[in-house]
Parts: structure tokens; sequence; C-alpha cells
């Protein structure tokens, strides 16, 4: 609650700003949130270039798959 009495009173306070100091504001702002993604570590991506080395899946496995899939399409209790 007291976070959001203080954000009321900036807002109550920013409305009476002139308008370029309502833009510096903004800017000042928007560059304290770029600054904040920056700093926040992300965790680099796994590729999944070659996942499937060394799997052989035939034709026939994948002819196989497909049938199991779609055996009960469409269905009658829809």
């Amino acid at each position: 609650m007291a976070i959001q009495a203080k954000l009321e009173e900036i807002l109550i306070s920013t409305r009476s700003l002139p308008t370029e100091d309502k833009c510096r504001l903004i800017r000042y702002v928007t560059d304290q949130i770029e600054g904040d993604f920056k700093k926040k570590q992300t965790v680099p991506r796994r590729s999944l270039r070659g996942i499937w080395k060394g799997l052989n899946i035939t034709a026939d496995e994948i002819a196989e798959a497909r049938k199991l899939m779609w055996r009960d399409f469409p269905r009658e209790d829809i």
C-alpha cells in the first residue's frame, strides 16, 4: 500500500510539471528501465542444431506415426 501511495503522490506532482519537464522525466525513467533490462542477465539459448543427429527415422516410421495420430479424426462425439 505504501508504494501505491507514493506512486499516486508522484503522479499528482507530475501533473503540474511543464511539458518539457514531463518529457525529461519520461526520458530519464525509460533510460533507467533500459539499464535495468541490460543488467538482467539472460540465459543463453542452447542451439537445437543437430538435435536429431544420429537418430535414423525411416519413412515407414513417419507413416505409422501419422496413421496413429489421425486414426480417431474426425471423432463422432464432437
